[in-house]
């Protein structure tokens, strides 16, 4: 796996390869001692998939979101309680990565409300192929980092994700709500 993906590197906007992408995100809670810990519940899964021409270019890209819903969850434990959302259902426009209910948006301080493949389109292009993983504008050395599968039973992309999170301003100030409470 990690041969077939590090030979995307090199052209960021190749999908010859690939049929579809899926992204999986899972949740992080906040332990008693403040400190955040992994979990094994899904709280939204993406998928973009491919459709080509027979000459292999680029016909469509279409797109399904299924994001998590309590009243799903606790009615149907088996459906994980993921809600499947068609490309045309309303979305708050996202920055980058901040998908919060209702966020600012930069200059305008105001939540968006657009379709969901409009959202889509800030991050990944205006036809859905920019894929994240091999969207590298430059380097310094000009090498691009390799490619490494990373194991999800690990959870080595969540403690990733953690490191980074428990480094920024606002969760150090939520930390103190903890260190308080104790």
């Amino acid at each position: 796996m990690n041969t077939f993906l590090n030979g995307l590197r090199g052209d960021r906007y190749s999908l010859v390869d690939l049929n579809g992408v899926a992204l999986v995100t899972q949740l992080l809670l906040i332990n008693p001692e403040g400190r955040l810990i992994p979990t094994s519940l899904t709280t939204e899964v993406q998928v973009r998939l491919f459709e080509k021409t027979p000459d292999g270019a680029l016909k469509r890209t279409s797109i399904q979101v299924s994001e998590i819903a309590r009243r799903q969850l606790l009615n149907s434990p088996p459906s994980g309680g993921l809600v499947i959302e068609g490309e045309n259902a309303p979305a708050y426009r996202a920055n980058g990565n901040d998908y919060t209910f209702a966020s600012p948006q930069p200059f305008l301080g105001t939540p968006i409300l657009v379709r969901l493949r409009t959202r889509c389109t800030a991050c990944h292009g205006s036809d859905l192929s920019r894929v994240m993983t091999f969207a590298f504008e430059s380097f310094r050395n000009g090498d691009i980092p390799p490619v490494r599968q990373l194991n999800p039973l690990a959870h080595e992309a969540a403690d990733a994700v953690m490191e980074k999170k428990a480094k920024q301003k606002d969760f150090e100030s939520l930390r103190a709500f903890f260190d308080r409470s104790q």
